[in-house]
């Protein structure tokens, strides 16, 4: 009950690392969405979610596999 909104960052899965992805859209007030766009032949991309509270604190792009939080050097507006 607390989310206000969700970001969307996106990213070439040929790219994950090291910054997990760039905004790609904010604000979301919903809790689905749709990509209407579509990679290249050969190439996908990941998408992570993070919450954002009433509060407008944007939440964790979560864990990397070492336990480490994944880095968000440019969130989302």
């Amino acid at each position: 009950p607390s989310v206000g909104s969700y970001n969307l960052y996106q990213g070439k899965l040929s790219a994950i690392v090291p910054l997990f992805g760039s905004c790609f859209e904010s604000r979301i007030a919903g809790e689905t969405w749709s990509d209407p766009g579509s990679p290249a032949a050969g190439n996908g991309y990941f998408y992570l979610v993070t919450a954002r509270n009433r509060l407008d604190e944007e939440g964790s792009k979560g864990r990397q596999s070492s336990g480490a939080e994944r880095p968000n050097p440019k969130p989302c507006l």
